[in-house]
């Protein structure tokens, strides 16, 4: 039997993950970026995780000549933000706060935390390039705050 591409989004769609923005800076140092669900902590030691891009990606593009890459964990309240990168919106950052981290990286305010990452491995899969980054520094959240979820092709609250 063969998997189509409509059988394997909604079998993956039955998986709970959390929700991310990555961002860097292209040439100009005009802040970019992208939505991603596809993350994982990769190494303890050293710090490595892992998040997938489209090869078509304009970011990934930026992210391959900088070298540098963050990640910023959403928090249930930034849903709107995940929309917003997730678009074809010219300039996404319009209406986002968001300050520069010490490496240089756009950091979204409000999260949950966010982490400036040394884009150390590329591996092409398919339609996609997954990228392996080690942390540079991380900033926490000032509060304890509930993860942004997509399950089922939507985003969800969690409950306590």
């Amino acid at each position: 039997m063969t998997i189509n591409e409509q059988q394997w989004r909604n079998l993956m769609g039955m998986y709970v993950t959390g929700v991310n923005v990555v961002t860097t800076v292209d040439t100009d140092g005009k802040p970019v970026g992208f939505t991603a669900n596809a993350f994982s902590s990769v190494s303890l030691e050293p710090p490595l995780l892992l998040v997938c891009a489209d090869k078509k990606s304009e970011t990934l593009k930026c992210v391959i000549e900088t070298k540098r890459f963050c990640v910023n964990m959403l928090c249930q309240e930034q849903e709107t933000i995940a929309m917003t990168f997730a678009s074809k919106k010219a300039d996404k950052f319009s209406d986002i706060t968001y300050r520069t981290g010490i490496f240089g990286l756009p950091v979204i305010e409000g999260c949950i935390g966010s982490i400036e990452l040394e884009l150390v491995d590329l591996h092409p899969a398919a339609d996609h390039f997954i990228l392996i980054g080690k942390g540079l520094t991380f900033y926490s959240g000032d509060r304890v705050a509930m993860p942004l979820t997509f399950f089922g092709g939507q985003f969800h609250r969690l409950s306590m």
